[in-house]
C-alpha cells in the first residue's frame, strides 16, 4: 500500500509483472501515464550501442505492451515472435556495436567470445584497424569458450579469408560475409578470433570474461590479445572493438546446426568468472590494511596486502549467475546506499539507483550461503535519485530519495516475506519531502525505535523521528512495518550550540540555520552503544554525538591515514563493520576514491583507486556480508561519460575478499612490524 497519491504503471520486465511507483510529486509530474511511459521505453532504447537504423531490443527490458502489439514488423524492433524470415526489416542485419571507448596500441589478433539470448545467425563483423592500408583478414570460429585453445588453430574454423581496404582508427572497416554463417542457439557460447598483421584496434578490458557489450539479444565478453597468430605475447584482458552483425532467427534453425562451426567442440572445462573458492579460516593472518602493495592494473586500484577482488556485475550488462544462466533484467546504473539481509537460502544485496527522472529505485542481487550469485529482482522502481538509507530492526531497506521533493520508501527484499511485492513511502520525509541521504536507528527501546535521516543540502535539517508505540509482547512483523506508514509519530531537528553541545527542537529553520553554519550537507549517518554519527561532506567532518549527555565532538576526515592512500576529498557513506569496533568510510569525488576503515588505532585504506577513468567518480554500495568475510562496494560510474542526462551504463559492483579467509573486523597483520595484532 503507497500512502500517497501515486500513479500505478504495470511494466512487464522479463515477464514478471512490477508495480511502478510513478511519484507523483517527481520533477516530472506534470507528465501523463502515458507520457512517462513513453519516455521509459525511450530511455530503455537509449541503451543499445549500435550505428545501424535496425537495433534489436532485449525482450527483457522493454514494457508488455510492446510485445503484446499486432502486426509490428518494421517498428525497428525484432520482437520475440517475429525472425528474419517474417519481418526481415527488423530481424535481419542487426548490428552491436562495442562502446566508443579510448583504445590502446593494438594487437595482431583478438579473440574473445559471445552469447545470444536467442537463436541467431553470425554474418560478419566491422573491425579497426592500426593504419591504413590492404592487408590480409583471417577470421575463426569455435563453439564454446575458447580457453585452453589459444595457441593452436586446432578446432577453429576459419569462415574469413580475404585481402581488405583497412581504414584505419577512426573509421570502421566493414567486412565482407563470412564464407558461411555461424549458427548460434540461444543461451550457448561462440568464439571468435580475428587476425591481420597490421593489427586491430582494441579497448582495454577490466577482466578476462567479463560483458563488457550487450543489445539484449547478443552479449559479448572480454577476451585477449595476442602479437601473433595463435602465437607470441598474450594481453588479457582486451576488448574487441567494432561491430557483430547478425540476423535473428526463428528458434529451431540454431539447434540443430549451432555446432556445425568447428571441427572439434570444446570439452576442456571452463571456470566461470563468478567462481570463486574461499581459503579456509584457520589460515595464517595475511591481510595487512592500509599497505596498498596489490596493483590490479585492469582495474586501475590498489588494495591492501592479502586481499582478493572480483567484478560482481556491471551496469547496461545481465548479472551472470552461478549456474551458467543470466538475469532477465540488466544491472541498474548509478549504485548506491546498499545493506546485505540474511535470507534462509544465503544473502541479499540490496542496492540503490541514483537515477534521475523516475529512473531509481531499489535492486536485489540474490547469493547462496557459499556466496554464488543466483537471482537479480527489481524490489522498487519510478522513483528519483534513490541516494542512500539505512536498515530496520525487522530486516527491511528504507531507500531515500535525494531531490527537493524526495521521500523514504520502505522495501523489504525477502522473496518470502511480507509486503515483499508492496514497497511503500514512509512517514520519515515529511509532508514537503526533502534532499534525503542516510537513515540511522536507536533500538534501544524495540517497542519504539527511533530513526535518524539527513539532508544533503548547505540548509538542510537533520532529522528525529519516533513513531507510535507498539505493544512489543504481541507486535508481528505487519505492526513494525506499519510503524513506519501511520500518523501519530513526532519529528524533531537537530540544533547545534556554540559550546559543543545540541538539542532537538521542533523548529525546522532554527534546524536549518543550524546545519549551515555547523554542518552542511550531511552524507552518511550510523547509530552505536548511545552515540550518533555522521559525515558532512561540504566541512570534511566526522560528528559523533552523545545522546545522553547532549554533547558532540568531531574529527577531520581528511588525511591523517596510516600506510598508503590518500583521504583527500569529501566523506560519503558511513558503515559499521561487522565487529562494531570499526567505522569504514567512503569517499566522493578526487582522483582517488576508496574505502577506508576507522577505529581506535587510527584510519586506513581498504582500497583505494587511481585510473583517470575514476576522477571525480565516488565509491558507494559498501556493505559486508553476514560473516564479515566479503566486503561489496561500487564505483559508481566507473569510467562512464555521466552527465545530467539520463546514462544507463555507468556503475559497477565489486566483491573483495581477504585471501586468509577471516573477517575485515578480525586479526590483522600490524602495518609497522608485520605482526598479528589484534
Amino acid at each position: 500500500m503507497i500512502t500517497r497519491s501515486t500513479s500505478i504503471l504495470l511494466l512487464c520486465l522479463g515477464g514478471l509483472w512490477l508495480a511502478s511507483a510513478a511519484n507523483s510529486q517527481h520533477d516530472d509530474d506534470t507528465n501523463s501515464i502515458n507520457g512517462r511511459r513513453l519516455q521509459r521505453q525511450t530511455n530503455l532504447r537509449s541503451q543499445i550501442n549500435t550505428t545501424s537504423s535496425t537495433t534489436a531490443l532485449a525482450d527483457s527490458i522493454l514494457p508488455q505492451d510492446i510485445h503484446s502489439k499486432q502486426n509490428s514488423c518494421a517498428d525497428s524492433i525484432c520482437q520475440l515472435n517475429e525472425n528474419s524470415n517474417t519481418c526481415p526489416v527488423d530481424c535481419k542485419s542487426i548490428q552491436l556495436t562495442t562502446p566508443n571507448e579510448s583504445t590502446g596500441n593494438g594487437a595482431a589478433s583478438i579473440m574473445f567470445y559471445m552469447q545470444p539470448m536467442r537463436d541467431v545467425e553470425i554474418t560478419s563483423l566491422n573491425i579497426y584497424s592500426a593504419s591504413k592500408k590492404n592487408d590480409l583478414v583471417h577470421i575463426y570460429t569455435r563453439v564454446g569458450k575458447y580457453h585452453g585453445f589459444e595457441e593452436s588453430d586446432d578446432g577453429w574454423k576459419l569462415i574469413y579469408n580475404s585481402t581488405v581496404a583497412l581504414l584505419g582508427r577512426t573509421v570502421p572497416t566493414i567486412l565482407g560475409q563470412f564464407s558461411e554463417r555461424v549458427s548460434v542457439a540461444s543461451g550457448s557460447f561462440q568464439s571468435m578470433y580475428v587476425y591481420t598483421p597490421k593489427k586491430l584496434l582494441y579497448n582495454v578490458g577490466v577482466q578476462d570474461e567479463v560483458m563488457f557489450a550487450s543489445d539484449g539479444v547478443m552479449q559479448l565478453f572480454e577476451g585477449i590479445g595476442k602479437t601473433g597468430k595463435f602465437s607470441g605475447t598474450t594481453h588479457s584482458p582486451r576488448r574487441f572493438k567494432g561491430a557483430i552483425r547478425y540476423d535473428a532467427i526463428e528458434s529451431s534453425d540454431a539447434t540443430a546446426a549451432s555446432s556445425s562451426a568447428t571441427n572439434n567442440p570444446t570439452t576442456k572445462p571452463t571456470t566461470s568468472p563468478m567462481e570463486q573458492t574461499s581459503p579456509p579460516t584457520d589460515s595464517a593472518v595475511t591481510f595487512r590494511r592500509g599497505d596498498l602493495t596489490v596493483d590490479v592494473n585492469g582495474l586501475g586500484i590498489k588494495m591492501s596486502t592479502g586481499m582478493s577482488v572480483r567484478i560482481v556485475a556491471r551496469a547496461n550488462t545481465k548479472v551472470q549467475f552461478a549456474d551458467g544462466t543470466q538475469s532477465a533484467t540488466l544491472f541498474h546504473s548509478m549504485p548506491d546506499g546498499s545493506a546485505i539481509f540474511p535470507l534462509s537460502t544465503g544473502y541479499v544485496y540490496v542496492s540503490n539507483s541514483e537515477m534521475k527522472k523516475g529512473n531509481g529505485g531499489v535492486y536485489g542481487l540474490y547469493f547462496d550461503h557459499e556466496g554464488n550469485v543466483v537471482d537479480y529482482k527489481i524490489l522498487l522502481n519510478g522513483t528519483t535519485r534513490n541516494c542512500s538509507g539505512g536498515v530496520t530492526p525487522w530486516k527491511t531497506w528504507i531507500s531515500c530519495e535525494e531531490y527537493g521533493k524526495g521521500q523514504c520508501w520502505q522495501v523489504n527484499p525477502d522473496p518470502n516475506g511480507a509486503f515483499y511485492s508492496s514497497p511503500a513511502m514512509t512517514m520519515l520525509g515529511g509532508v514537503d519531502g526533502g534532499n534525503f541521504e542516510s537513515v540511522a536507528c536507536d533500538n534501544r527501546n524495540p517497542s519504539q525505535p527511533i530513526f535518524y535521516l539527513t539532508e544533503d543540502h548547505e540548509s538542510g535539517a537533520l532529522r528525529k523521528y519516533t513513531p507510535p508505540k507498539i505493544d512489543e509482547e504481541s507486535a508481528s512483523f505487519a505492526d513494525y512495518w506499519n510503524m513506519l506508514h501511520v500518523e501519530g509519530g513526532a519529528t524533531n531537528y537537530l540544533v547545534f550550540s556554540d559550546a559543543n553541545t545540541f538539542e532537538w527542537s521542533s523548529d525546522i529553520e532554527a534546524a536549518r540555520r543550524s546545519q549551515n553554519t555547523y554542518y552542511r550537507n550531511v552524507e552518511g549517518i550510523d547509530y552505536y552503544d548511545g552515540m550518533l554519527y555522521f559525515v558532512s561532506k561540504k566541512m570534511l567532518l566526522l560528528y559523533a554525538l552523545d545522546l545522553e549527555n547532549q554533547t558532540y565532538t568531531t574529527t577531520s576526515t581528511k588525511g591523517g591515514l596510516i600506510g598508503d592512500g590518500q583521504f583527500s576529498h569529501s566523506p560519503d557513506q558511513i558503515v559499521r563493520g561487522k565487529g562494531g569496533e570499526t567505522l569504514y568510510l567512503t569517499e566522493d569525488g578526487g582522483k582517488t576514491v576508496g574505502v577506508y576503515a576507522s577505529d581506535k588505532d587510527g584510519r586506513y585504506a581498504i582500497f583505494e583507486a587511481y585510473g583517470e577513468m575514476y576522477t571525480n567518480d565516488e565509491t558507494t554500495g559498501l556493505s559486508f556480508s553476514s560473516d564479515g568475510k566479503r566486503l561489496y562496494a561500487c564505483f559508481q560510474d566507473c569510467g562512464c561519460e555521466n552527465s545530467d542526462d539520463v546514462d544507463f551504463t555507468c556503475g559497477c559492483l565489486l566483491e573483495f575478499s581477504r585471501n586468509d579467509g577471516r573477517s575485515f573486523d578480525g586479526t590483522t597483520m600490524n602495518l609497522k612490524f608485520h605482526a598479528a595484532n589484534t
